[in-house]
């Protein structure tokens, strides 16, 4: 009888028991998505996503570019171009409620404008060849462009010196830049030794390096050196002895006689088609690309 009654009493203690954890358990808690992201320094394509959401058990990614959806909780992502995208984070929660958090994040490409002039490694300009557009190769005159002093292609035929129309200037977006005579280059009047046969194009040979003065100017021959492009101060500065763009005389500051160590440009146009327009002093420089 009395192992009865016990085992009646253990029955109701478990039934009180489990009635009030019953009525003493929550409800879970609603989800809250969110989320940040940080671009990779070393590729502007690639974001990391890290989830911030709350309450949750599962994740839906939806980057924005028609790409697959995401599962995993902090995923890394490669966009394929620059761009504007919509993320849209979805995060659930234990009791089957979703919550959403979307954002807009802007791609772009620091180097966007560096590479008008470098591509994506590197790119190949020269002197314009084409003046239907009135725009030529090389011109003389006032910062206004009031008028013409001189131009190649207008007061001469651009026939006339071949050897710079052919000559390359290369710039890397490593931050590279080559002048390549292609064989031949421009002997300026006033600055190269008429022994040697200036003015004219003359063949790349260091015995044809020297100027008025006897002094060898070999460092304006083919060669290798850097550049710095300022896009804010749309400043072009070529850098190493002998480094120029275009004409080899034309200087900083002055015409000059002898290879400097650097020489800077004003940019005037750089355009993805391929144009680009320097200026230093009076002196004006289209190229294309080649």
């Amino acid at each position: 009888m009395n192992k009865l009654l016990r085992n009646r009493w253990l029955l109701v203690l478990s039934m009180a028991v489990f009635a009030f954890s019953c009525e003493d358990e929550e409800p879970p808690k609603p989800a809250i998505a969110s989320f940040q992201f940080e671009v990779d320094p070393a590729d502007y394509r690639i974001v990391t996503f890290s989830n911030f959401s709350q309450n949750s058990v599962s994740y839906s990614w939806d980057f924005g570019d028609d790409t697959d959806l995401s599962t995993e909780e902090n995923p890394v992502h490669t966009y394929a171009t620059g761009g504007t995208y919509t993320v849209i984070l979805s995060a659930t929660g234990a009791g089957g409620d979703v919550s959403v958090k979307e954002e807009e994040i802007t791609i772009t490409d620091p180097n966007l404008e560096l590479k008008k002039l470098t591509g994506e490694t590197s790119k190949s300009w020269k002197l314009i060849r084409d003046v239907s557009t009135k725009r030529y190769p090389f011109e003389v005159g006032p910062q206004d462009r009031s008028q013409i002093w001189y131009a190649l292609g207008l007061q001469e035929a651009l026939g006339l010196r071949p050897c710079l129309l052919n000559d390359e200037y290369i710039f890397s977006l490593s931050g590279a830049y080559q002048y390549k005579t292609n064989g031949d280059f421009w002997a300026e009047g006033g600055v190269w030794n008429t022994s040697v046969g200036a003015p004219g194009c003359l063949d790349n040979l260091s015995s044809n390096f020297v100027n008025v003065d006897g002094a060898n100017i070999s460092a304006w021959n083919d060669g290798t050196h850097s550049f710095v492009y300022d896009v804010t101060a749309k400043t072009l500065r070529v850098v190493g002895t002998g480094a120029f763009v275009g004409l080899s005389k034309v200087a900083t500051d002055a015409e000059v006689k002898v290879p400097q160590q650097s020489v800077t440009y004003k940019v005037i146009k750089i355009v993805d088609a391929g144009v680009l327009e320097i200026c230093i002093g009076s002196l004006r420089q289209s190229f294309a690309r080649a």
